[in-house]
């Protein structure tokens, strides 16, 4: 269940964890085996996913759940019907 809630959160933070990985490898040369970059990419991105999701995502749909409890763009109640003018509701007399 749970990777079910964070996997929104996942999608947004693998790539830049990829990318950061990837960069201070190229720069500083501290894998040689890919198995522990992915193992390693893997695992952060589950740790930054499950933090985003739980300190960021949950207060902010807690606020908008809060903050709009009733929609604005929900159906307006239903009018009452009009009443009819009085001269359209008599007949009128003819001479």
């Amino acid at each position: 269940m749970l990777l079910g809630e964070i996997s929104f959160s996942f999608y947004l933070i693998h790539q830049l964890v990829i990318r950061w990985l990837k960069y201070e490898n190229d720069q500083r040369g501290l894998f040689d085996n890919m198995y522990v970059m992915t193992a390693l990419i893997f695992g952060l991105s589950l740790g930054l996913s499950y933090l985003l999701h739980r300190y960021v995502e949950l207060p902010c749909n807690r606020y908008i759940k809060a903050r709009y409890k009733r929609s604005r763009f929900a159906a307006p109640a239903p009018l009452a019907a009009p009443a009819a003018p009085a001269s359209v509701a008599e007949p009128l007399a003819v001479p």
